[in-house]
């Protein structure tokens, strides 16, 4: 499941990435395209990197660092629509981007909280054999 996940929300990004190299030109006169671009890929990288994780406490901070990195970007969209360089259409595709991935990044964050902190408990298993009786235990 965690795997599974995981894969959806990278490709949650990587359409994200998509969608503002598409929205977002090379050549704007829009100030904050080259941070808008460069949070997008962090978020990708990040989640990438979670792949070779190996135990909850590397998993957990990845992703909490990836949902650092989309507020962060949701922050900057924000602030470009507000100032009048970003048109506002573009903001709402963005933005709704960034949250379905960051959606997906929370459901992963609490399920992997969830089995950490389940404990297990483990009863050993002792075969009876029902030939004795409780004097022979004696």
């Amino acid at each position: 499941m965690r795997f599974t996940k995981s894969l959806q929300a990278w490709h949650q990004s990587m359409q994200l990435v998509s969608q503002i190299h598409h929205l977002i030109p090379t050549q704007s006169e829009l100030s904050y395209n080259l941070q808008f671009k460069k949070s997008a890929a962090a978020i990708t990288h990040s989640i990438a990197e979670s792949f070779g994780t190996i135990t909850y406490n590397a998993y957990l901070l990845n992703f909490s660092e990836t949902n650092a990195i989309i507020n962060n970007l949701k922050t900057e969209l924000k602030v470009a629509n507000e100032t009048g360089n970003l048109h506002f259409t573009d903001y709402l595709i963005l933005v709704n981007s960034a949250t379905i991935v960051q959606e997906t990044l929370v459901q992963l964050l609490s399920k992997i909280t969830e089995r950490k902190n389940k404990q297990k408990i483990r009863v050993p298993v002792f075969p009876l054999n029902p030939n004795l009786k409780n004097d022979k235990f004696i």
